[in-house]
């Protein structure tokens, strides 16, 4: 009862000295707009970053991106199957159709072999990087009436193997 008496003369008189010190009292009025306004603000902030996040999410799966994923893996795991000697020809021709309607003119796929890197672009950015377990080295080719990649497997060489093969191709023409 007293401090219900204290609180409310202190209420009244906006400040309170304690100690030589004076201290403003905050007032219990709270300034605020339309309770139903600020419900639909609130609900229209949560749907925006809903739909935000869920554009992010859903978008790699569903488009260009996915499909590079998909390519890459495929070409990669083709040469992680094979042996040196071996050729493969692979049929490219849906890489072509979704590079054509992302109007990408570019290099569609490009393997590096001092990386073990194959990477497929089908539309204008990086592209996506997938790594191959083999070490060989990949002479690869794209046929562009067919729509073919071809890869011929070959075994990786060491600096010494490559300088020896040249010097016994001289011994040879010799």
């Amino acid at each position: 009862m007293i401090n219900n008496k204290l609180s409310k003369n202190i209420a009244r008189m906006g400040s309170v000295n304690f100690l030589n010190k004076k201290y403003q009292l905050k007032s219990n009025k709270k300034a605020s707009i339309n309770p139903t306004l600020e419900t639909v603000i609130y609900t229209v902030l949560i749907v925006a970053l809903a739909a935000i996040t869920l554009f992010f999410i859903v978008r790699p799966s569903v488009g260009v991106t996915a499909h590079e994923q998909i390519f890459a893996k495929k070409i990669a795991l083709e040469i992680d199957k094979t042996e040196p000697g071996m050729k493969i020809y692979m049929d490219i021709y849906d890489m072509y159709k979704i590079a054509k309607e992302s109007k990408f003119k570019g290099k569609i796929v490009d393997i590096n072999n001092d990386l073990n890197k194959v990477n497929v672009k089908l539309t204008k950015g990086d592209g996506y990087n997938f790594y191959y377990f083999s070490d060989v080295n990949v002479v690869w080719n794209i046929d562009t009436d067919k729509k073919e990649l071809m890869l011929d497997i070959k075994n990786k060489k060491s600096d010494e193997n490559v300088k020896e093969d040249k010097i016994e191709e001289v011994k040879n023409a010799a």
